[in-house]
């Protein structure tokens, strides 16, 4: 079963009515807004799915969100029914730039780490010194 958000369980296309919106750009602000307001769980998880719901075909972003309660939610962002090629391209480079992101992320402990390991060896001890002042290793 798909979990559709408040604002798309209620929406026409769910219902049969008309598509949800003619002008292509202000679709994609929406779903762009709600691929930020996820973002935190996009970046290492989830993805494009294809779906039938009401015997149609349905392009959905499915993921889940840990950390919000008890137990794990399943959530799905809606993107377009049937075949939207601009909007789903897209999303597919909204969601590697967001993958993208989370990776350099996690390799921020790594480098960190590594600075450390610099920086403790190259650390001279303040008494070592030759004769001029500068540091004898």
């Amino acid at each position: 079963m798909i979990e559709l958000d408040s604002a798309e369980a209620g929406s026409p296309e769910r219902a049969g009515g008309p598509a949800p919106d003619p002008r292509p750009e202000a679709r994609w602000r929406r779903i762009e807004a709600k691929l930020e307001a996820a973002a935190y769980w996009l970046m290492h998880q989830g993805g494009l799915a294809r779906t039938t719901t009401d015997g149609r075909s349905a392009w959905v972003v499915r993921y889940v969100r840990r950390g919000t309660g008890d137990r794990p939610a399943h959530a799905s962002i809606f993107i377009c029914r049937g075949d939207c090629p601009e909007l789903l391209e897209r999303v597919r480079a909204r969601l590697a730039a967001l993958r993208s992101e989370g990776a350099w992320v996690g390799r921020l402990g790594a480098l960190a780490r590594l600075a450390g390991r610099v920086e403790r060896s190259v650390r001279v001890p303040a008494g070592r010194r030759d004769g001029e002042g500068r540091p004898v290793r």
